[in-house]
C-alpha cells in the first residue's frame, strides 16, 4: 500500500441477509514515508513587522507525497494539523506552509502550493525547532535551529542540500537574497561549485606610504558536491571603481593544482605593490569553469594607504574673526597628484570633524569653514569649499590645527599662540606654501584691501610665476575712421622665476573687422620690467574696448594678467539726424496729450547704431546729457529722449527707444539750438530756432526732408492730430511724387484766407544735381516778383518750399494765377536748370 491515509472498506456479502445496512464498515489506514522523503527547505523566523512567519517543505523522494493529515509542531507546542483534506506535493515541488494567507501579498511572484494551517506556532527568533509528521504519526523531518545558523529579519534560513540532515548547522545558512519561497535556494549546494567566503579577503594592515608591498589573504570553499578540479585566483586594482576586473587592472594571480574536496577551504595569501594613496579597492576572482555559480566567486577587500605628510599644507586660517566673517583653514595641494580627502580628520585641541568626499587637484585649494556664509564676504575664485558637520572651532589668540588622513597619519599641523601674527578681522597667511607650517616665522597678517585671501595666492606670497601687464598707452583715445592707434604696453615679472614663452594678445572686443594681435615677449628675469610697441587701426565709427591680456600657461596670478581701454571713433557728421522736437508743450496734461519737452533723431543708414554714450545739449554746450548703455537703433528707426514721461501719451512710441530722463535739457519757446554729439564729443546734427520758426505751444517741430539742412524752411509745426510724431516718420515729411526733374505745387489751387483749410502750399522740387543753391520766385501774370519765398538755399536734390500767400507789397497776394520760377545751380559744377510751373490762389 503506498504511504498517505486511506479508507479501508468491509463489506459481507449473504444471499440470505434480511437486515443489509449493517454489512458495511469504513476505517482509515495512515501509511507512513520514508524519513527526508520531504523535507523542510527553509524557515522564516523573523520575518518583516506586518508579514508572517513560514516554512517551505520539498519533495525530495520520486514520488507524489499526500500531505492529508500531516502534522507539524514547534519545541513546546502541541501537534498541529498541517491539513485535512487531500493535497499532494509531486517530486521537486515545493510548497510553503504559511501563518497567515496574507504571504501572497508580500510575495505577489510566488506561484507554488500556499498551506495556511488553521493554527500556527509562534517560532522564537533566537532558538527553536520544527516537527513534521506524516499521517501516521511518525517524523518525516525535524530541524533544531539557533539565529547562529544564519538568517533573522526580513531573512531567511535556508537549506544547503536536502539530501542532507537536518540537525546539522553546516546545512543551513541565511538567504543571501532575503528569501527564497517556492524557488532553489539561494544557498542550496550544487554538483560544482567554488565560493570566496564572506569577508575572507582582507589586507593585514595599513601602508605608510606608496610603493609599499601588503599582504592580504582570502578563503575559497568547495561549497559543492564534487571535487573540484584546478582553479585560478586573479586579483585586480579597481582604479576606475566599476566592481569588475579588467584585463589591464590585473595585479596578481595564481593556479591552484591541487583539488579540493566537498565542505573544505583553503588559505591563499601573496603581496601587493600599492600604487595610489588613499582607499585602494582591490577585486578577488575565481576563475573555474565547471562553476555552476559563479556569484559567490567574488570579493573586494580595501587597502588603505597613507599620503605623504605634507601633501596638504595649512597656508592660511581666520582665528579672529569680525561680525560679517566666519572662521576658516585653508590648505593646499603641494603636490602633483590630486588628493583624495574622504574620511579624513580636521581638529584642534579639544574636538574635531570628519571630512566629506572631496578631491583636490594638484596645486589647488581647499577651505574648511564652520558656516559657509562668510564667502558672502569674500568669495574662492575655484577653490573647494568644504562646510563640516561639526566644526571643531578655533579660539582667537591660541589653538592647535590638525589634519589626519583616512590612516590617521597627521599630514600637516601648527600650534599658534599671543606671539603669532593674529588681529582681529585679519587672516593669518603663510608666506609660502613650502615653509613649516608649526614655525610662526612662516606667517604674516594678510595685506589685501579684503584682509584675507581664502582660495587665492595668499596677498604676503610672491607666486613663483607671475607676469604683470602694470599699463597701457595709447597716442589717443579717441579718433576717426583714419586713425591709427599708437600703443605701448608695460609688463613686469613679479614672480620668483624667470618667464620665458609668454605672449600678449590685444584685440577690440565687438570690432567687426579686427582680429586679435599676438606679440611674443621676451624672457624677462624675476624682478625685470619690459615695454613695446604696437599699432591698431583703422576702424569703424563706434565705441570699442581694447584689451590687452598676457596668455602665459605658468602665471598663477590671472588678476594683474588684462589691461582694458576705451576707443571712441567718430561718426560722419548726418550718421544720426534731428528729425523733431518739442520746446513748448502744453501745461495741463489730458489723457490724449503730453507735458514733455522732447528731441527725437534718426538713423538713416543701414546698419544699426549702438547709441550709448551719444549726447544732447541746448544751447548751453557745456551741458551735455549723455545716453545710458542699453538702448540700439536700428536703420531706419527713430529715437526719442524725453524731460517727463508723459510723452508716452503719444501712440506707437517703441518703450526700447524711447529715453526719459530728469536731466533733459530746459528748451527756450520761442528760441534755442539744438545739437547731437557722438560718444567723442562731435557735433553730428545740429540746429537753431527762432521766432520766424512758428513755434507753436503744444505742437511739435518736424523735419520736411531728411536729406536738407536744418534751415527754417526745412521745418514745419506737425499736422498729426497728437501734436506729433515721436519714435514714427514725420507727418510732414516729403513723399516723394515727382517722377521727373522739375517743379509742381502739391495743389493747382490754394486759399491762404486764415480759414486754416489750404491756408499754405508747398512746391514740391526734383533738381538733376546731389546738391544745389536753389532760389524760388512767385510772379504774377503781368511778370511783376510779388515774392520769393527761398533765395540760394542750399538743398539736396529733392524737397518742398511753402508759401502763404505773403506779398512782398504788403498783406496777401491777391486772387489770381501766378507763376513760379525755380532757379537751381549745381554745387559741383557750373550746371544750372530752371522750371517754370503755375497755380492759383482763390478766396
Amino acid at each position: 500500500v503506498p504511504g498517505g491515509l486511506h479508507d479501508i472498506t468491509v463489506e459481507i456479502f449473504h444471499s440470505a441477509d434480511e437486515i443489509s445496512n449493517n454489512n458495511l464498515a469504513v476505517c482509515k489506514l495512515p501509511v507512513g514515508y520514508p524519513t527526508g522523503a520531504l523535507v523542510i527547505n527553509e524557515i522564516m523566523y523573523a520575518p518583516l513587522s506586518g508579514q508572517c512567519e513560514w516554512f517551505e517543505i520539498y519533495n525530495n523522494s520520486i514520488i507524489t507525497i499526500d500531505l492529508n493529515n500531516w502534522k507539524f509542531r514547534d519545541a513546546l507546542g502541541k501537534k498541529l494539523t498541517l491539513t485535512d483534506s487531500y493535497i499532494g506535493i509531486r517530486s521537486g515541488e515545493y510548497a510553503v506552509v504559511a501563518a497567515d494567507s496574507n504571504f501572497a501579498l508580500d510575495f505577489p511572484d510566488f506561484d507554488q502550493r500556499l498551506i495556511t494551517p488553521v493554527s500556527f506556532p509562534t517560532l522564537n527568533n533566537t532558538t527553536d525547532s520544527l516537527f513534521l509528521y506524516d499521517a501516521s504519526g511518525q517524523i518525516v523531518d525535524n530541524v533544531c535551529y539557533r539565529d547562529s545558523w544564519g538568517g533573522g529579519t526580513g531573512i531567511s534560513l535556508e537549506r544547503l542540500d536536502p539530501a542532507q540532515p537536518a540537525l546539522s548547522a553546516d546545512n543551513w545558512s541565511g538567504s543571501l537574497n532575503t528569501s527564497t519561497p517556492g524557488q532553489f535556494n539561494s544557498v542550496a549546494k550544487l554538483d560544482d561549485d567554488l565560493a570566496i567566503l564572506p569577508a575572507s579577503f582582507q589586507f593585514a594592515d595599513t601602508l605608510d606610504e606608496v610603493g609599499l608591498k601588503a599582504d592580504f589573504s582570502l578563503t575559497i570553499k568547495n561549497v559543492g558536491r564534487n571535487l573540484s578540479g584546478y582553479f585560478i585566483v586573479n586579483i585586480y586594482f579597481d582604479h576606475n571603481r566599476d566592481d569588475s576586473g579588467r584585463e589591464d587592472e590585473l595585479c596578481w594571480s595564481k593556479t591552484v593544482s591541487e583539488p579540493l574536496a566537498p565542505d573544505s577551504t583553503i588559505l591563499i595569501t601573496g603581496q601587493i605593490r600599492a600604487e595610489n594613496a588613499g582607499r585602494n579597492v582591490y577585486l578577488a576572482e575565481i576563475e573555474f569553469r565547471a562553476d555552476e555559480n559563479p556569484a559567490d566567486n567574488h570579493a573586494s577587500a580595501d587597502l588603505l594607504v597613507a599620503y605623504p605628510a605634507g601633501c596638504l599644507t595649512i597656508n592660511e586660517f581666520l582665528a579672529y574673526p569680525l561680525s560679517d566673517q566666519v572662521e576658516f583653514i585653508e590648505f593646499i595641494n603641494v603636490t602633483n597628484a590630486p588628493v583624495d580627502l574622504s574620511e579624513w580628520i580636521l581638529g584642534n585641541h579639544l574636538s574635531e570633524a570628519t571630512t566629506p568626499q572631496v578631491k583636490i587637484a594638484a596645486g589647488d585649494y581647499v577651505v574648511f569653514s564652520g558656516d559657509s556664509v562668510c564667502f558672502n564676504f569674500f568669495k574662492p575664485s575655484g577653490a573647494q569649499v568644504v562646510v563640516p558637520r561639526k566644526w571643531p572651532g578655533l579660539n582667537n589668540s591660541s589653538d592647535r590645527i590638525w589634519l589626519k588622513d583616512l590612516t590617521g597619519k597627521t599630514i600637516d599641523s601648527l600650534y599658534y599662540t599671543a606671539d603669532w601674527p593674529l588681529k582681529a578681522g585679519y587672516s593669518t597667511e603663510k608666506i609660502l606654501p613650502e615653509r613649516t607650517s608649526a614655525d610662526s616665522e612662516s606667517w604674516a597678517l594678510a595685506v589685501n584691501p579684503e584682509c584675507q585671501t581664502a582660495g587665492y595666492l595668499n596677498s604676503v606670497t610672491q607666486p613663483e610665476n607671475d607676469l604683470s601687464l602694470d599699463s597701457l598707452r595709447l597716442s589717443s583715445v579717441s579718433g576717426d575712421t583714419s586713425t591709427v592707434f599708437s600703443g605701448r604696453y608695460f609688463i613686469a615679472n613679479k614672480g620668483r622665476n624667470q618667464a620665458c614663452q609668454a605672449s600678449l594678445v590685444i584685440s577690440i572686443e565687438s570690432s567687426p573687422t579686427e582680429a586679435e594681435m599676438h606679440i611674443s615677449l621676451n624672457c624677462l628675469e624675476a624682478g625685470r620690467v619690459d615695454s613695446g610697441t604696437f599699432q591698431i587701426g583703422p576702424l569703424f565709427s563706434g565705441t570699442y574696448n581694447l584689451i590687452a591680456r598676457i596668455l602665459w600657461e605658468e602665471d598663477q596670478v590671472a588678476a594683474n594678467d588684462t589691461v582694458s581701454q576705451i576707443v571712441k571713433i567718430a561718426w560722419p557728421e548726418g550718421r544720426l539726424l534731428i528729425s523733431e522736437f518739442m520746446p513748448y508743450p502744453l501745461d495741463v496734461l489730458m489723457m490724449s496729450n503730453s507735458v514733455a519737452e522732447y528731441l527725437e533723431f534718426y538713423n538713416p543708414g543701414e546698419c544699426e547704431i549702438d547709441v550709448t554714450g551719444w549726447m544732447i545739449s541746448d544751447q548751453n554746450t557745456a551741458i551735455r546729457r549723455s545716453i545710458p548703455a542699453g538702448y540700439l537703433l536700428p536703420a531706419g528707426a527713430y529715437f526719442a529722449i524725453a524731460s517727463d514721461s508723459s510723452v508716452v501719451s503719444f501712440q506707437g512710441l517703441p518703450a526700447d527707444r524711447i529715453l526719459i530722463t530728469s536731466q533733459f535739457p530746459s528748451l527756450n519757446n520761442s528760441e534755442d539750438a539744438l545739437y547731437l554729439y557722438d560718444p567723442t564729443g562731435k557735433a553730428i546734427d545740429s540746429l537753431f530756432y527762432n521766432a520766424t520758426w512758428n513755434i507753436t505751444k503744444g505742437i511739435a517741430m518736424e523735419r520736411i526732408s531728411l536729406e536738407n539742412p536744418n534751415q527754417a524752411l526745412n521745418w514745419r509745426t506737425s499736422v498729426d492730430p497728437a501734436g506729433g510724431t515721436p519714435g514714427q516718420p514725420n507727418s510732414v515729411a516729403l513723399h516723394q511724387s515727382l517722377k521727373k526733374a522739375g517743379i509742381k505745387p502739391a495743389k493747382e489751387i490754394f486759399s491762404p484766407n486764415g480759414d486754416g483749410i489750404d491756408d499754405e502750399i508747398g512746391i514740391e522740387y526734383l533738381l538733376p544735381f546731389p546738391s544745389a543753391r536753389l532760389t524760388l520766385e512767385i510772379f504774377d501774370l503781368v511778370g511783376r516778383l510779388v515774392y520769393r519765398p527761398a533765395k540760394n538755399l542750399i538743398t539736396a536734390a529733392k524737397g518742398v518750399i511753402y508759401w502763404n500767400g505773403a506779398s512782398d507789397y504788403g498783406g496777401r497776394a491777391r486772387v489770381g494765377i501766378y507763376i513760379i520760377r525755380c532757379v537751381a545751380n549745381d554745387l559741383g559744377s557750373t550746371k544750372s536748370v530752371e522750371y517754370i510751373t503755375t497755380l492759383v490762389l482763390a478766396l
